[in-house]
């Protein structure tokens, strides 16, 4: 209706507005079977997961308990010191693999420790190492003779003088130097003491070790039965 003015009435507005279209979807069964599909994919993968979790718990608790029954079985070897040759610093080395046989190295060449950083690498090194494969040793290898700063035998001077309380602050560096300085020294034998002047051969990687240590061109004598 229209008033006389040309307006719409309020009774048309209302009827118009009161029509409301109603849209009905269906659902779409392909949508429905991947939603389906996924799902089950989901559980699958949380099921399989838990699976891996609780298999590689079991594998770790299987090479720990391997492990230990391994290091039971492994007798602890006494190592013969000192190595007169290549071929027995060679052996020693393999023997040292074993944790054991190393911690017991560590202990027994820890005993003297407290003289001086430098005497007491000096010692254990001389315990070691013969005089005669000393000579064909150097620490790093500069010179182009054996190096030693990589063997498990430096490890174990280093780890056998921080082991004790009287180096607590000593750094590997302070250590390696001290090894180096060993193996340059030149020794000349005599009947009840050992002679020991500074070798003038040196190396530059081995001079340049990160150490506040003074150089020292002496060890504790040593009798002629140790330089054997």
């Amino acid at each position: 209706k229209e008033l006389d003015n040309g307006c719409p009435s309020a009774e048309g507005q209302i009827g118009e507005s009161s029509q409301v279209q109603v849209i009905q979807l269906e659902a779409d069964p392909r949508i429905e079977s991947l939603l389906t599909e996924f799902r089950k994919f989901q559980e699958e993968s949380l099921r399989n997961q838990h699976l891996l979790l609780e298999r590689v718990a079991n594998l770790e608790k299987l090479v720990i308990k391997s492990t230990r029954i391994a290091a039971a079985n492994y007798p602890i070897t006494n190592i013969n010191w000192p190595a007169k040759t290549l071929y027995e610093l060679e052996e020693i080395e393999a023997l040292l693999k074993n944790p054991l046989t190393y911690n017991q190295e560590i202990s027994l060449l820890s005993k003297n420790n407290g003289n001086g950083l430098a005497p007491d690498v000096y010692a254990m090194l001389h315990s070691m190492i013969t005089n005669d494969l000393r000579s064909k040793i150097r620490f790093t290898d500069k010179s182009k003779k054996i190096p030693f700063e990589n063997r498990l035998s430096a490890k174990l001077v280093r780890d056998a003088i921080k082991s004790g309380d009287s180096y607590t602050t000593v750094k590997d560096s302070q250590i390696n130097h001290q090894m180096g300085c060993w193996f340059r020294m030149k020794i000349k034998t005599k009947i009840n003491n050992a002679d020991i002047t500074p070798n003038t051969e040196t190396s530059s990687r081995e001079s340049t070790s990160a150490s506040t240590e003074t150089d020292t061109d002496s060890i504790p004598a040593a009798t002629s039965s140790q330089a054997q």
